[in-house]
């Protein structure tokens, strides 16, 4: 796929007094000669590793596997997360369509949900409709701690006991190859659920401390 980027359109040549002049580009581009420079010799003794990150191949085989492992029998695949542990893969399914206005529901496989969103209506919604037995979930945390996936992820466990469907959780929720290897089907439910535990208890801890200090000004005579 060949990426070209322009600002022809926006060159005052083409559009007139408001638009780039050419002397004020050319500078912009002198000026940034040399950052670029850095960025090719980064490049080219690999020490910037980020920059060859797009031309890496040796990991296509592994994410193969995982994903034939995902939608083995699914029907819906549910990507929790928010931020860049979200827009980056629907970036990349919109390559095979996802999304696209049109192609979107003519696409073959598993349909994909991105469930950044966080608006509680919606995503309750989602999970009375799924066919929970059938659906793949996917949490995404690169900390490991993102309060938002943390409780979209409680969420998901409460609906699948709710459906009977707990003793399944492990093969439900996708797990590392190492996990899947070594883990027993219940301790991603018991993680999942110890951390949402943890992340409730420290908003309940600063629930309580912010109402201590407002009682506190209000019997001080202070501003509430």
């Amino acid at each position: 796929m060949t990426f070209v980027q322009s600002i022809d359109m926006v060159r005052a040549e083409r559009i007139g007094p408001h638009g780039v002049v050419r002397e004020a580009f050319e500078e912009a581009l002198a000026r940034s000669a040399q950052a670029l420079q850095a960025l090719r010799r980064r490049h080219a003794d690999a020490s910037l590793r980020l920059l060859r990150v797009p031309a890496e191949r040796g990991d296509l085989a592994v994410i193969g596997e995982a994903a034939k492992r995902l939608t083995a029998g699914a029907s819906d695949l549910v990507f929790l997360g928010t931020g860049g542990s979200s827009l980056g893969a629907q970036a990349l399914v919109q390559l095979a369509d996802w999304g696209v206005p049109g192609l979107g529901l003519l696409r073959a496989g598993p349909r994909a949900h991105f469930m950044d969103n966080l608006d509680p209506l919606t995503f309750g919604r989602l999970l009375e409709r799924l066919p929970l037995a059938t659906t793949r979930f996917v949490a995404i945390s690169k900390s490991g701690g993102t309060g938002e996936t943390l409780m979209q992820t409680a969420a998901v466990l409460a609906a699948l006991k709710a459906a009977g469907l707990e003793k399944r959780i492990g093969e439900v929720f996708s797990r590392p190859e190492r996990a899947r290897q070594g883990w027993p089907p219940q301790r991603a439910s018991r993680i999942a659920r110890a951390r949402a535990g943890a992340l409730s208890r420290s908003r309940h801890r600063r629930r309580r401390a912010f109402l201590g200090a407002h009682q506190c000004r209000a019997a001080a005579g202070g501003d509430v």
